[in-house]
Formats: C-alpha cells, structure tokens, sequence
C-alpha cells in the first residue's frame, strides 16, 4: 500500500500530461507531490526525508518550469534527485554507523537482514550508488534524444521499473546472505564422529598404560555383539590391540598374562572377557 501511495504523484503527472501537456502535467506533479507530504504527516506523523527532498526539487524545478514556461528545469528533476542519492549513498560509507541503504532496509525489516555483515552492507552500497548514477545518465540522455512523451514513459514506467527490480534483487540477495550467516554450521559428514569412550574403557586404558606403557593402544567395546550372551551380565567384552617394549622376548600367552594382570580386578567387576591382540612396539 505504502509503495501504491507513493507512485500516485507519478501516475497522476502521467495522465494529466496525457490530458494536457508537459506544464498541466507538472503543476498536477507539484500539487499530488503536496498531498503527498500532507498524507505522511497525517499517516506517519512525519514526513520520510527522500520524499521530502523529491517533494522540494518538484516544487524549485517544477515551479521555475512553470513560470519560465520551459520543460528542461523537470527534466532535470530526476537527475538532480538521482545524483544526490548517490552522493549521499557514498557519504555514508565515511559518515555514521550504519550506510544509508542499511538504514531504509533495516527499518523496513530488521529482522529480515540481522545478520547482514558490514561489509556486505558496504557492497550493496556501493552497487545502490552506480545505480543512481546510472539512471541520472539515464534520465538526461532519453530527454536529449528522444521526443518529449518517450521521456515521460521513460520517467513513469522506466525508471519505476527499474528501481522495483533492483530493490527486489537486492533484498533477494541480502535476505540470502542473513541466513547464511544465522543458520548453525553444519555437521561435516564426510567422517563418522569418534564414539565417546566408557568410564569402563577408560579405566581399562588408564591401567593398561600404567602398567605397560604402550605406543599403541586401541579398545573396542564390542559387548553389543555379545547381548543376551549369560556372561555379559557380569560385565562387557573388549577387544585390545596393544603394543608395548615389555612384550620383548615373550611368548603370545605371556604377553596376554602381562595384560590381565595390568587389568586386575576389573575381569570379572566391569569387564566379563578381552580379546588381546599383544605387539611389540612398531
């Protein structure tokens, strides 16, 4: 609705320049651009600062066409309002916190761009202040060279068009980039998590290296597999790689006799049987 409001000055111009000519159509101009102001006060209790600042170039530049009796002062509104837009944009990167494009988004939506860094909001900036350049050129050049209605389109539907499309793109693009920067990291799933050890496989590595020293331990809870087994009631079932420099010179059954005296009185209390794989150090 509030988008609707602010194009009617336009729509009006257009049809009264249709009805009349280029000066019935700004003195309609000028008198739509007034209620205009009238409607924000009433509506918002304040009147935005562009729509006052377009409001004072159509009165300056649409008067002097009037009383001069020459077309070419609101011509040059467009460009004059396009060229101070982009002034201000690229001042606004050097003065405040925040770029004039974060302000008018923002205040429309602040949730919507939260999370927007400030170096995209310098972007976006940036791109806001090439385009109103751009429809300054614009605007100029379509008056030069083409007929006085092709102009008048070119102001009502072309350039309107134009800045509804980039508006709605840029928002795409930076609505976009909030959620990136809002939405929780994802989980790489490239590589199973480590499992989290037991206090039971933790006891079971805390005395194998105390007792033996390995270079190389690794314990595997497999009583899962043993589930239902009448002996897992008295305990889980690991399996042990171990290796270790006091294996030296042992036999298999010797090293195995090493790890279950490392292991104690967890056999039976925790711990029902131990698959041993005994190494020497690698």
């Amino acid at each position: 609705m509030q988008a609707l409001i602010e194009f009617l000055p336009l729509v009006a111009f257009l049809l009264a320049y249709r009805i009349g000519d280029i000066y019935i159509g700004t003195a309609t101009l000028i008198a739509a651009m007034a209620a205009l102001l009238v409607y924000d006060r009433l509506r918002q209790g304040r009147i935005p600062p562009l729509h006052l600042a377009s409001a004072a170039l159509v009165f300056v530049l649409g008067g002097a066409t009037l009383v001069l009796r020459d077309e070419r002062f609101i011509v040059w509104k467009p460009t004059v309002l396009f060229v101070a837009l982009a002034i201000a944009c690229l001042g606004s990167l050097f003065v405040g916190r925040q770029t004039l494009i974060e302000r008018l988004m923002t205040g429309a939506s602040a949730e919507t761009f939260a999370h927007v860094r400030r170096v995209e909001w310098v972007a976006v900036t940036l791109v806001w202040s090439l385009f109103y350049a751009l429809l300054a050129v614009m605007n100029l050049w379509v008056a030069w060279n083409y007929s006085q209605s092709v102009w008048v389109n070119f102001k009502v539907f072309g350039v309107t068009g134009a800045t509804l499309a980039f508006v709605i793109a840029q928002t795409l693009w930076l609505a976009r980039r909030s959620v990136h920067e809002s939405s929780p990291p994802v989980a790489d799933t490239a590589e199973p998590a480590e499992p989290v050890e037991s206090a039971r496989a933790a006891e079971l590595r805390a005395r194998l290296c105390a007792a033996l020293e390995p270079d190389l331990l690794e314990i595997r809870d497999d009583s899962a597999l043993h589930a239902g087994h009448a002996g897992a009631r008295e305990g889980g079932h690991y399996h042990i790689v171990i290796g270790s420099a006091k294996f030296r010179g042992l036999a298999p059954l010797a090293r195995h006799r090493l790890v279950y005296a490392a292991v104690g009185d967890l056999m039976g209390n925790g711990v029902h049987a131990l698959s041993i794989d005994a190494r020497l150090p690698s």
